[in-house]
């Protein structure tokens, strides 16, 4: 039994609370909602997600979705409080380039802070979580958050599960 069953079988009897949203969901919502993941992993090519995890329903959401369609996660550090945002696309995209990931998500309100990565994909949680799969390779663009929730059927449970996560070094 995998980490993705695990998660099924567990999610109508868990909720989340997300304070700074005022927000309670549950696990099945939010498993359920995550499905748009592996639209937008297939659209970018399959490759490993970057991922700079907060504390919000939207990061949750494409996490499990990740973790459903057997996505291999790396995840990114926050940009540490006071650093030079020029600095942090920098160690960002050198970290991308060594471990692979060709598509990085961050909270929304960073999505317009970071400057463009090289060969990198850089799009915000809740442009993820919307996603429909109907846009080109690459996923939605910055600042678009056009896009309706749909289920995957491509996300079928009959054969186990299994997800990679990778960490990025730490930053001071």
């Amino acid at each position: 039994m995998g980490l993705a069953d695990h998660i099924s079988d567990a999610a109508a009897n868990v909720s989340v609370a997300f304070p700074d949203e005022q927000l309670t969901l549950s696990l099945g919502e939010l498993w359920e909602t995550g499905t748009s993941t592996a639209a937008l992993h297939a659209a970018a090519g399959g490759g490993r997600l970057g991922l700079v995890l907060a504390n919000s329903s939207s990061c949750l959401t494409v996490l499990l979705g990740a973790i459903r369609a057997e996505v291999a996660v790396v995840s990114l550090p926050l940009p540490p409080r006071g650093s030079d945002i020029s600095w942090y696309a920098t160690f960002v995209e050198s970290c991308c380039h060594e471990l692979e990931v060709d598509q990085v998500v961050v909270e929304d309100q960073l999505l317009n802070l970071i400057p463009p990565l090289d060969n990198i994909d850089l799009v915000g949680y809740n442009q993820v979580s919307n996603w429909n799969g109907s846009q080109t390779r690459g996923g939605p663009q910055r600042g678009e958050d056009t896009c309706e929730r749909v289920g995957d059927p491509a996300t079928d449970r009959s054969s186990s599960r299994r997800c990679s996560l990778l960490m990025a070094p730490n930053i001071a």
